[in-house]
């Protein structure tokens, strides 16, 4: 019996342990994606959102390592599919998709996986 109330408690508290992280990851008020992007290789990433909710791109930048920082706020609650393609430039193909799904919360915090 004692093994099963122990057992039990540390499932609670692991469990008590998940639902704080996720509380935290709704703190964001904004979330910036990093995509490796090589402009001399003719290729940009180029974004689109779908979805009931709505997020700005607020600041978009390469840094010296080669990768591409998008950071974004949200500004309608509801949730966003958001995604980016590798667009050549010269032929308007696209050879790579990252998609990611953006939950904007009533206060405008976000979450996204």
């Amino acid at each position: 019996m004692k093994r099963i109330i122990s057992a039990i408690a540390i499932v609670l508290l692991v469990l008590t342990g998940c639902a704080s992280t996720s509380d935290a990851d709704r703190d964001r008020t904004e979330i910036t994606i990093m995509l490796p992007e090589n402009p001399g290789s003719g290729f940009q990433w180029v974004w689109g959102q779908m979805g009931s909710g709505h997020i700005e791109l607020t600041a978009s930048a390469l840094n010296n390592s080669g990768e591409h920082a998008f950071t974004f706020i949200g500004t309608a609650p509801g949730h966003v599919t958001l995604t980016f393609s590798s667009r050549n430039m010269e032929t308007g193909t696209n050879t790579a998709q990252e998609v990611y799904s953006v939950t904007v919360y009533d206060d405008l915090t976000l979450s996204y996986l």
